[in-house]
């Protein structure tokens, strides 16, 4: 009885292990290669279109925008240009982009997106510290869309591109920690059928 138990023992461990040899072949062999064709690709697009996005919220005073677009406008080290982006324009904007999937369009009387100000960088790479002076600057927190979260409203062109890189490593800490469970789950697999050999062993010599 005691052997049938370990046998049993033996057979589901093979079956755990058989599970996680096929996890991490596909962590090994799937996930990585998608995950990398995606950072190159939007590191591409990053390269070719730096830009920072400020949402306003429908109430912002003209004048409060304008201030933030010249207080933007001031660093000519990094910033190309500042555009004003309408709430009209931003709802056509989506509907071109959602042009083969119209049942997403908003109703007609409704408009939920909100106008904005696109700002393009000279050069990649600035955007997070760009993004961090205009978080700073009085005239933004006037016109923000979310007043309870700020750090929402500004959106740039690196920031997707940041989460993937921070997703391949968590997939690699996966990866570490799925090898030690493989280590440890083939040693009590070679423990126990080393046990049950050695019974046997033993048995078959009385015998």
């Amino acid at each position: 009885m005691a052997e049938q138990g370990k046998k049993g023992k033996a057979t589901l461990l093979i079956s755990v292990l058989l599970a996680l040899v096929l996890l991490g072949g596909f962590l090994d062999l799937v996930v990585p290669p998608i995950l990398f064709t995606r950072v190159a690709n939007m590191a591409a697009s990053t390269q070719r279109d730096a830009k920072v996005s400020i949402y306003l919220k429908d109430e912002a005073a003209s004048v409060d925008v304008v201030a933030l677009q010249q207080a933007i406008l001031a660093d000519t080290a990094n910033v190309k240009s500042v555009q004003y982006v309408s709430k009209k324009q931003a709802l056509q904007r989506y509907k071109v982009m959602m042009r083969d999937d119209p049942e997403t369009y908003p109703k007609p009387d409704g408009n939920p997106f909100p106008a904005s100000l696109e700002v393009s960088l000279i050069s990649p790479g600035s955007e997070r510290s760009v993004a961090a002076a205009i978080r700073g600057n009085p005239s933004f927190t006037k016109v923000n869309l979310n007043p309870d979260n700020p750090e929402g409203d500004i959106k740039y062109s690196g920031q997707a591109v940041q989460k993937l890189f921070e997703l391949r490593q968590s997939v690699k800490a996966l990866q570490v920690i799925l090898g030690l469970l493989l280590a440890l789950v083939g040693l009590m697999l070679i423990v126990i059928l080393l046990v049950v050999y050695l019974r046997r062993h033993q048995r078959d010599g009385v015998a």
